[in-house]
C-alpha cells in the first residue's frame, strides 16, 4: 500500500511538472505584438535599425524604412508632407531632428514597445510602424514607419510638458449639454499620430453634417432619438496627452481649457461618427472618427 502511494506521488508530481512546463513554454513563446500582426523577432529588428540609423544621425539609411508619403507633424501644430527618400534626407535632420526627439529614440527598450491594432509605437509616438500589405489577399506584407511626431515632451508654449500632471484632468463641470446644441458642418480635419483614413479619404468628409439637441442627434445618415450627453470638462493639455499621446496643438487646439461630450442613444453606447465631440468654443467642435479629428463648426445654411 506504501509503494502505492508512493508511486501516486510521484505520478502526479511528474504530471504538475509536465503542466508546468507546458505553460512556461506558451509563455515563453507568446508573441507581445501580436496585435500588431507582426512577429516579435521582427518588430525587434526593424525597431533595432532604426534606432541604429538615428543614433549615427543616418538618415539616409532612417529615410529606406519608411512609407511614402509620409506626414511629419511637429510640435507647433504644423505638417510637413514628405514625398520620397531624396526629400527626407534633404529636410528631415534639420528641420525636424531636436535632441529630446532623439533622446527617446535611442534610449527606447524593445521590452517596453507599445503595439495595438495600427502597429507599434517608439516613445510616446515619435515613431509608429507597421505591417503593410505587399499582395491583395496580404499574405505577404513589408514592415514600414507610418507616422515621425515631434515628442510630446518638446517645448510647449515655453514650459516642459511633460512635467504637467496627466492626472487629475478633470475639472469642475459647469458646462452642460445644450453648448453644442445646434446644427454644423465638417470644415477640415486635423491628424493626431496615425489614421486608419489618408488626407484624401479625410477630406471626402468635407459638408457632411451634424444635428445635436434635447431630443435628437444625428451626424449624416445616422441618428440617435432622445440622446444622452455626458458632458465633461477637462484641462486640455493633459487630456489629450493622456488619452492620445499628442499635444492639443498638434490638432489645432490651444485652449486651456475644453469639453468632452460622449452621447449614448437611449442609454446605450452609439457607435458612430459624432458620437464623441470635442467642444473647443462657440464656433468649433471636433469629432473623432478612424483615427482623425474632424473640425466642426456652425452651418449658417442649415439655420
Amino acid at each position: 500500500m506504501k509503494g502505492l502511494k508512493k508511486f501516486s506521488a510521484i505520478i502526479i508530481i511528474i504530471g504538475s511538472i509536465i503542466i508546468y512546463s507546458y505553460c512556461l513554454a506558451e509563455t515563453l513563446t507568446q508573441n507581445r505584438f501580436e496585435s500588431s500582426g507582426l512577429k516579435e523577432e521582427e518588430v525587434k529588428s526593424f525597431f533595432l535599425a532604426i534606432q541604429n540609423a538615428v543614433k549615427n544621425d543616418n538618415y539616409s539609411k532612417l529615410s529606406k524604412l519608411i512609407s511614402y508619403p509620409i506626414k511629419l507633424l511637429n510640435n507647433h501644430g504644423h505638417s510637413v508632407k514628405i514625398l520620397d527618400e531624396k526629400d527626407f534626407v534633404e529636410n528631415f535632420g534639420s528641420k525636424f531632428v531636436d535632441s529630446k526627439w532623439k533622446n527617446i529614440i535611442v534610449q527606447q527598450r524593445v521590452d517596453n514597445l507599445f503595439s495595438n491594432w495600427r502597429g507599434v509605437m517608439i516613445g510616446s509616438g515619435e515613431i509608429w510602424f507597421s505591417g503593410l500589405c505587399s499582395n491583395k489577399e496580404c499574405s505577404k506584407y513589408e514592415i514600414k514607419i507610418i507616422g515621425i511626431n515631434q515628442s510630446a515632451r518638446s517645448e510647449y508654449n515655453g514650459k516642459d510638458s511633460a512635467a504637467k500632471p496627466t492626472d487629475d484632468v478633470v475639472i469642475a463641470n459647469t458646462a452642460t449639454d445644450s453648448e453644442i446644441y445646434g446644427k454644423w458642418i465638417i470644415t477640415g480635419h486635423e491628424f493626431a499620430y496615425i489614421s486608419a483614413m489618408d488626407d484624401m479619404e479625410a477630406n471626402l468628409w468635407k459638408g457632411k453634417k451634424a444635428v445635436y439637441t434635447e431630443k435628437l442627434a444625428v451626424f449624416d445618415t445616422e441618428s440617435c432619438p432622445n440622446p444622452h450627453y455626458n458632458v465633461m470638462p477637462v484641462k486640455t493639455d493633459g487630456y489629450f496627452q493622456k488619452e492620445f499621446n499628442t499635444l492639443p496643438s498638434n490638432l489645432g487646439i490651444y485652449a486651456e481649457q475644453v469639453t468632452i461630450i460622449e452621447i449614448k442613444c437611449k442609454k446605450q453606447a452609439w457607435n458612430a461618427p459624432g458620437s464623441f465631440v470635442v467642444r473647443i468654443s462657440d464656433k468649433k467642435l471636433m469629432t473623432l472618427w478612424d483615427g482623425v479629428f474632424f473640425i466642426l463648426t456652425p452651418d449658417a445654411e442649415g439655420k
